[in-house]
């Protein structure tokens, strides 16, 4: 369930800059998430941690569970979505950011984020991503390398990972928050209704170490795939999203990607028997590849059209 119906009101002044929401299952990472936070050098009631415990227990007793500016509420095995949301639901900050218990920030992200996203008007700003494996060591620094009108981007399966960016407060209420039924891509669902309606900047800094440990994660990779198919058809829906679409997608590989976004949610929807619903996605399919007529004898265009999308922007 979204959390559109849980509205704020946000101060160009106010005096809460950030709330960081970290959901927990409990791991043994989650002192060192915390600690990332309250490191970050920000003056105590510009910013606020507020740990939700989703799980049945208590947490073990910590010393960051005394700081002021962090609380803890627990949601009682109702998954992340949920978790989210309802850290969300009780912050106070300008913008939000949303920490997993395994991951942290480095140091100077949120401020360099926040200013970001206020000298630019932009409503979500995000950093490099440093991917680690389970022992810590370095995998690769990951970014999409993209800002502005990046819908096409998102729409294509480019991933901002969620601890790298900051979300304007307003702009994730408006949107719906995190979407339960997309478990698993939620994060992915929740960039694109962002990218939708907003533009994104990016900053060359790297803000966030991310662990990629397969062994602990509460995931469920094996319908991922499909989970971001039936989230990209839903917003496809939104009688905006073809025009946003258009705009953002300006070389004859992205138009080739906007032609497959459709035809995936034709797919999805014969899948489904959802007959009207896969001839309209057809037609908007079909529309885009007329408007790309010039990219046809293009071989970035089929490649894109036709095959699934490589990310590049690792290094």
């Amino acid at each position: 369930m979204g959390v559109a119906t849980q509205q704020k009101t946000i101060f160009m002044d106010a005096p809460m800059l950030v709330s960081v929401i970290i959901p927990t299952v409990g791991r043994r990472t989650l002192r060192r998430a915390v600690e990332s936070v309250l490191d970050q050098g920000l003056p105590e009631g510009r910013f606020e941690v507020i740990v939700v415990n989703d799980t049945q227990n208590s947490l073990e007793p910590e010393r960051w569970q005394a700081h002021p500016g962090v609380r803890v509420i627990s949601t009682y095995g109702k998954e992340r979505s949920v978790a989210r949301n309802a850290g969300a639901a009780v912050s106070r900050g300008r913008y939000l950011n949303f920490l997993d218990d395994d991951d942290y920030l480095l140091p100077g992200a949120l401020d360099a984020l926040c200013r970001a996203a206020e000298k630019s008007g932009a409503h979500l700003a995000y950093g490099i991503a440093r991917l680690l494996n389970e022992n810590g060591e370095l995998l690769v620094h990951h970014h999409i390398g993209v800002q502005g009108n990046v819908f096409v981007h998102v729409m294509s399966g480019e991933w901002v990972p969620l601890s790298t960016a900051v979300i304007l407060a307003e702009t994730f209420f408006k949107v719906g928050g995190f979407d339960g039924r997309f478990n698993v891509v939620e994060d992915k669902d929740l960039f694109r209704k962002v990218a939708l309606v907003h533009d994104f900047v990016r900053i060359e800094q790297t803000v966030a170490a991310i662990v990629r440990d397969r062994s602990e994660t509460t995931s469920d990779y094996s319908i991922a795939t499909w989970r971001s198919v039936e989230s990209r058809e839903h917003i496809l829906r939104d009688p905006r999203s073809f025009h946003r679409l258009r705009l953002s997608a300006d070389t004859p590989y992205w138009r080739g990607r906007m032609v497959r976004a459709y035809l995936t949610c034709v797919i999805c929807n014969f899948r489904r028997r959802f007959w009207a619903r896969a001839l309209a996605s057809l037609a908007k399919g079909t529309a885009a590849a007329v408007l790309a007529f010039a990219d046809v004898l293009k071989p970035e265009f089929w490649r894109a059209a036709l095959r699934p999308h490589t990310r590049k922007n690792v290094f």
